[in-house]
């Protein structure tokens, strides 16, 4: 018998974002996370539109195998955004080849843009200005969503994450997040 194909490592397709799948199969694989991003602008009230789940993982072995096993379910794969200025032959990102469902390959990277069944997830072991996951779960907003139980990145944070990341579209929601910020006495 010939051997299964290898699924592949990379796409530059994405689907529609299905939050509250993302949000369930994390909750029963039982993965610590902290969200942040857009989607973690728009729980808190923000009335802009996101096309992604950004999240921060705890990076224990435990909880790296719980976030493949979810990966795995969601048929995660690199995307391989057209824009990018790095792909490689045939339009392949040179981090596809280090992708796999396992802890020791989602540490190989700080970032990880992933395309799945459920839409666009962006993975962060790090980011910029804050750190991992204790420092932003430390200051994190635990609420309710679909049903899940999510701790969700102070508003304090994802301004300072926007700020630094930089790009328009950041920069474009800082001062709707700063007002609700400002509005709510967070600061």
């Amino acid at each position: 018998m010939p051997p299964e194909p290898e699924a592949p490592r990379w796409t530059s397709a994405a689907r529609p974002l299905d939050p509250a799948r993302i949000v369930r199969t994390l909750d029963r694989h039982g993965v610590a996370y902290v969200l942040i991003g857009g989607l973690a602008a728009v729980v808190h009230g923000y009335q802009g539109a996101t096309f992604d789940a950004d999240l921060v993982p705890a990076l224990d072995e435990a909880n790296l195998a719980g976030l493949a096993a979810a990966l795995e379910e969601l048929h995660a794969t690199v995307f391989a955004n057209p824009a990018r200025t790095d792909l490689g032959v045939g339009g392949a990102p040179p981090e596809a080849a280090d992708f796999a469902f396992d802890p020791q390959a989602l540490r190989r990277h700080l970032d990880w843009h992933l395309s799945t069944d459920a839409g666009l997830v962006d993975v962060s072991l790090v980011v910029d200005r804050i750190g991992g996951f204790d420092e932003l779960e430390a200051e994190a907003t635990q609420v309710a969503v679909h049903g899940v139980q999510l701790r969700v990145a102070s508003l304090d944070h994802l301004i300072e994450s926007k700020a630094a990341a930089g790009r328009p579209k950041d920069l474009r929601a800082l001062p709707e997040l700063r007002a609700l910020r400002d509005e709510r006495g967070d600061r």
